[in-house]
């Protein structure tokens, strides 16, 4: 990874960026006798964050035989 003096990093830094993005290799930065570290990350999948759910415990085929007879009611019947 390169070293890059911070204001040379402001004047160039949308290339730097790019560079960045499209390599995959990171940048050092040096502001005030400190390194920083500036590298691509991997966004992470909305998907990934989810947690599994077991919402049927029983098995699946018996819920075909379920009776929703008492359940379903005609539309004249419900208050609204």
């Amino acid at each position: 990874m390169a070293t890059v003096a911070v204001t040379k990093l402001r004047r160039n830094i949308y290339s730097e960026f790019e560079a960045v993005a499209k390599t995959g290799k990171g940048l050092f930065a040096d502001y005030k006798s400190e390194i920083l570290k500036i590298r691509r990350v991997q966004k992470p999948s909305k998907l990934a964050a989810l947690i599994r759910q077991d919402a049927v415990t029983d098995d699946i085929d018996d819920l075909v035989h379920i009776g929703w007879k008492n359940e379903w009611r005609s539309l004249d019947a419900r208050s609204v």
